[in-house]
């Protein structure tokens, strides 16, 4: 019998292979990328390990501070990890998501012996080593019409909420990761600039008056030196009207007390009037025959 040619040969087994590790990625990339929970109770991974057994899963979920919950296909032996817990649910294209470690429970202990500080957390291998974990507090709250930045969630990390343009902040605006894996109270709330009662309306109705706002615990007028549309495009606004126009010479009365601002100037997309331009509070050379007021349109 004739030698067979050997380049064909390893030519059609390389085509082979190549054919074949294109399929198994292409399946495994529909099968990772295509499913889904029908109670969505799925959750976003964060890292995906692959191939690995339902074992190394757990191990990598237990070993890895931020891991809650793993994410496991038996089939194409994917690992996802997840940073909220998950009741054990599975679905019809074969993935399992579950926050139940006992499985691997034999290869974790106490670490009794093992001297660390609060911010860690000791596991205990089957070989009888030890492996230290940095505790991670859970991804931070969300607060509605707020912001949070932060760069690292271990413990001592602090986190910041910052309000949205046009809200302002009440409460404490910070949360530290404390020793026990846990966020400290968030207690921040964003109030939209058109609820802050700063500003009041006098001498006319709702939506038209003298206007006077609040500082220091009394009320006061404005001046009308300067005074003109964008300056009550801003005040209309913060009191939850969508325009206005200005009026001067105490259209609407005479205020008495206080005259907090003067030559105010406002662009007209200011938050609220106290954020534009004046020369301070209480500076002015006026007299309440110059009190300023709006007339606001538009709910």
């Amino acid at each position: 019998m004739g030698n067979l040619p050997i380049r064909p040969i390893i030519r059609l087994a390389i085509t082979s292979a190549a054919f074949i590790v294109f399929w198994m990625t292409f399946v495994s990339s529909k099968i990772i990328n295509n499913h889904y929970f029908h109670d969505n109770l799925r959750r976003m991974a964060y890292l995906t390990a692959i191939p690995y057994g339902p074992l190394q899963c757990g191990m990598l979920c237990t070993l890895e501070g931020r891991c809650a919950a793993v994410n496991y296909h038996m089939e194409s032996l994917t690992c996802e990890l997840v940073e909220t817990s998950a009741s054990d649910v599975s679905d019809s294209d074969g993935w399992v998501s579950t926050s139940d470690f006992s499985f691997v429970k034999d290869l974790l202990g106490s670490c009794a012996s093992v001297n660390i500080d609060e911010s860690n957390s000791c596991v205990r291998l089957r070989n009888g080593g030890n492996a230290i974990i940095v505790k991670h507090c859970p991804v931070p709250t969300a607060v509605l019409h707020a912001n949070v930045t932060f760069d690292k969630r271990t413990v001592g990390d602090i986190i910041e909420y910052t309000c949205d343009d046009c809200y302002y902040s009440s409460g404490g605006s910070t949360a530290t990761c404390l020793s026990d894996g846990q966020w400290s109270s968030v207690n921040v709330q964003c109030t939209s600039s058109s609820t802050v009662a700063d500003i009041r309306l006098v001498g006319g109705n709702h939506s038209a008056g003298r206007i006077e706002i609040l500082y220091g615990g009394t009320w006061g007028t404005i001046c009308d030196d300067g005074w003109d549309n964008p300056d009550a495009a801003v005040v209309c606004r913060q009191l939850g009207y969508s325009g206005g126009q200005v009026t001067v010479s105490a259209y609407f009365g005479e205020g008495s007390g206080t005259i907090w601002m003067d030559d105010v100037i406002c662009s007209g997309n200011e938050c609220m009037l106290s954020a534009c331009n004046f020369p301070g509070w209480g500076v002015e050379n006026c007299a309440h025959s110059e009190d300023a007021g709006v007339i606001c349109i538009g709910n």
